[in-house]
């Protein structure tokens, strides 16, 4: 069971009872006047020398200490050439001591076994230098062997890659470095070839010998010494480079291939960077640049030029191979409120008081109040993902308790459910059932049973509308008689004669859709 439907079903018993007290829509929360600060995530780094991998909190500074170490004989670090963390909180690291890549469980500090290995001759890695998380796939990078290779996250053990992008066609010359797109458009590789000039090469949606999506290559690049490269959410690429001392931005959006310089940078005396070898985007834009000698420099969100880090952690990336700052999934949606409309239910909602960095989206889900499982809105109105705070779920049966629940999601993962708010939708009654005629010569009897559905209100009346037809002429004017009973006697009808009656329950809504009867008299 997935961990939005065990949310679920365990919210559900519980707005269960208090819907079945209240069935109507349940009043929306008073807004709160606590301020969340927000928290975007911790930094991770790789430190090859001492085999371990450290992480600091998302406000620490100066000479701070780790909050988690991982390190010891059982962890199987070797070596470990960059680490990376996916958005359930689990950690990747890829040994070029071992030839391996180590993942962790969220949470996991001291000498902790690995929950999962893979290494092996059928694996490929040989000499990886790099490592990332797109979507479900962990990847590592092959410089001497010019190959990406990518795995299945939770797989283990000495198995064959489940995609690959190697050959000619890919462009690829030494790729020292990869970094994963943060909105899932795919993975790039920073090229530091023998002889030539360096290059960026991106891979949207397809493996194999394929061509690059994009290529930022040239002598109009400046890029002269990179070391190390990430890509944030709007598909910017930051280029550590170690000449310029600077971090030097590329608009990632490009058609084919170009050579241009970059759009803006990072560097100057204010900024301290010195000889970086690393660098990460957070969901937010802010960039976190790796000196060698230690020190871990973050500057502002999508801020350039030369001004000095927001903060800095001294001696965080002694003898590092690597960095990387997770960012957080959003807090619950705020404020969510269904309005009733006929046959449908307007949902509105307020953003999440902490987005956790990025850009989100919503999914909705919604079910009748007793189901036992969610049906997103996919099912109910034409899209399952929303950028806007509010929706229109239609193809709603009248007179059924619907529970609604909205929840926000950025490129780390998704919020809680929030909402849970039970709405009727109200309007006209379903067509009675079980209609039937009996017929005399000059009078037809009409017996009926109530509607299913009565609309979500009491019906009031039937309205009944008698009309005669003639063979290959149609049908007369229908005359209409009304009555709060579910029977009636039409009379003074003309014998011989074929009728076409139609019966509709009325409640405060208005009149629902006919049960439909034909019916000739002797």
């Amino acid at each position: 069971m997935s961990r939005i439907r065990r949310r679920w079903v365990a919210w559900l018993a519980t707005a269960a009872c208090a819907a079945a007290a209240t069935p109507d829509v349940v009043a929306a929360e008073p807004a709160s006047t606590a301020v969340t600060v927000p928290d975007y995530g911790s930094l991770w780094v790789a430190r090859a020398a001492q085999n371990s991998l450290v992480e600091y909190g998302a406000s620490a500074s100066g000479a701070s200490m780790p909050s988690v170490t991982i390190s010891g004989p059982a962890t199987g670090l070797s070596d470990p050439a960059g680490v990376t963390v996916d958005h359930q909180g689990d950690v990747f690291a890829v040994n070029a001591g071992s030839d391996s890549i180590t993942e962790y469980a969220p949470g996991a500090s001291g000498d902790a076994a690995p929950v999962a290995t893979i290494s092996g001759s059928r694996t490929g890695i040989a000499a990886p230098s790099s490592i990332a998380v797109l979507d479900d796939h962990v990847w590592v990078s092959d410089p001497g062997a010019n190959l990406l290779l990518a795995f299945t996250i939770g797989s283990s053990g000495d198995i064959l890659p489940a995609q690959t992008i190697a050959g000619e066609r890919t462009r690829l010359d030494n790729p020292v470095q990869i970094a994963a797109s943060q909105d899932g458009f795919g993975i790039w590789a920073l090229n530091r070839p023998s002889s030539g000039r360096p290059s960026l090469t991106g891979y949207a949606d397809e493996a194999g010998n394929v061509a690059p999506t994009y290529r930022i290559a040239g002598k109009h690049t400046e890029m002269e010494d990179p070391a190390a490269i990430a890509v944030d959410s709007d598909l910017n690429v930051e280029v550590a480079d170690r000449s310029a001392n600077a971090i030097l931005r590329y608009d990632g959006w490009v058609n084919g291939s170009v050579d241009e310089p970059p759009d803006d940078s990072i560097g100057g005396s204010r900024t301290l960077i010195d000889q970086p070898d690393g660098v990460s985007v957070d969901a937010v834009g802010n960039v976190i640049v790796a000196n060698s000698g230690g020190d871990v420099l973050v500057f502002g969100g999508k801020g350039y030029g030369n001004y000095a880090p927001q903060r800095v952690v001294t001696g965080a990336a002694e003898g590092s191979a690597g960095i990387f700052v997770p960012a957080e999934p959003p807090s619950p949606p705020t404020h969510v409120h269904p309005d009733i409309r006929r046959h449908s239910v307007r949902l509105r909602w307020d953003p999440p008081r902490d987005s956790g960095g990025g850009l989100f989206y919503y999914q909705v889900c919604a079910a009748e109040l007793f189901d036992s499982a969610p049906i997103c809105a996919s099912d109910l109105s034409p899209g399952e993902f929303y950028t806007r705070t509010h929706v229109n779920l239609g193809r709603l049966q009248d007179g059924v308790i619907y529970i609604f629940a909205v929840q926000a999601i950025n490129a780390t993962g998704e919020s809680p459910l929030a909402g849970f708010k039970t709405a009727e939708p109200r309007g006209a009654p379903a067509p009675p059932v079980n209609l039937a005629a009996a017929t005399t010569a000059h009078t037809i009897s009409l017996a009926w049973s109530k509607p299913d559905n009565n609309g979500g209100a009491a019906i009031t009346s039937y309205r009944i509308l008698t009309a005669r037809c003639h063979t290959g002429r149609g049908c007369s004017p229908p005359r209409t008689t009304r009555t709060s009973r579910s029977h009636v006697k039409l009379r003074h009808l003309r014998p011989r004669s074929r009728y076409m009656i139609k019966v509709r329950a009325v409640n405060k809504y208005g009149a629902g859709r006919p049960a439909t009867e034909h019916a000739a008299t002797r």
